[in-house]
């Protein structure tokens, strides 16, 4: 079956939609720009455990709250249309638990190996035009690694009961978070804007958002990230449901966390 944005779960009118698809872009832009600016200064605000924590609840808690909280007044989106089920999904109880642990495994699958997944069809994509341009200018040898500068362990305190809790809410708050605003509504914004055929932008889009996120834990991160982004962007289309995506990324996080 052909996959599709389906039309976004905004009420009103073609025109409300659009209007409410570029509210949903200027809502979202800054959010990501600042997932990407941050990586500038986690690596020096990571030394100290509490101002990291504090900026980590203002991400993942303030702002995403009082987007979510903007966006159900103006727009009076419910839980559906938040994409916590984009399509109405029918998954319930023990169905849903299995999904979650079998999305979860292939997805850290596809995290593990995120680095030749994207890094190889990235080098051969970028081989050809560096080639071109060194015959008329000279230019630095082609280098997709860099090193990391940060890992969420680093903010982790040493004493084991904080240590636990600390993960537990690292976890939990990017699995939520992440999952809405660069698969669930990434996906409305798209829908809205483009129209629901427009699946390669929404696929490539979000996990190019995604994955520059996470730049600052290095080429590996980065790249790792990205292909995370490829495949839950897809699932998530095939799905229609983001719980089993949201539980996976929590999991997944907080077995690398620990």
């Amino acid at each position: 079956m052909a996959l599709s944005l389906g039309n976004p779960n905004l009420p009103g009118t073609p025109d409300f939609v659009r209007q409410s698809g570029r509210l949903l872009l200027g809502l979202l832009l800054p959010y990501y720009v600042l997932a990407i600016v941050d990586g500038f200064f986690l690596p020096e605000l990571v030394l100290n455990t509490s101002a990291f924590i504090g900026y980590d609840l203002v991400k993942f808690i303030v702002l995403p709250g009082a987007l979510l909280w903007f966006l159900h007044r103006r727009l009076q989106l419910g839980f559906n249309e938040l994409c916590l089920s984009g399509r109405g999904s029918a998954y319930r109880g023990g169905e849903l638990a299995v999904l979650t642990f079998w999305w979860a495994g292939f997805l850290y699958v596809v995290f593990l190996l995120g680095e030749p997944l994207v890094m190889i069809p990235l080098g051969l994509l970028l081989a050809l035009p560096h080639s071109l341009l060194t015959l008329v200018m000279d230019l630095p040898e082609l280098d997709l690694q860099f090193a990391a500068h940060f890992g969420y362990n680093m903010a982790l305190p040493d004493n084991a009961i904080l240590h636990a809790l600390v993960a537990l809410f690292f976890s939990a708050t990017a699995g939520v978070i992440e999952e809405l605003l660069f698969r669930g509504l990434f996906r409305q914004m798209v829908s809205a804007l483009l129209g629901p055929n427009a699946v390669k932008t929404y696929i490539f889009g979000s996990a190019l958002i995604f994955g520059l996120a996470h730049w600052e834990q290095g080429s590996v991160g980065l790249y790792r990230a990205t292909a995370f982004g490829l495949a839950a962007a897809i699932l998530y289309l095939k799905l229609g449901d983001l719980r089993p995506l949201i539980l996976a990324h929590a999991l997944i996080d907080l077995y690398i966390f620990w």
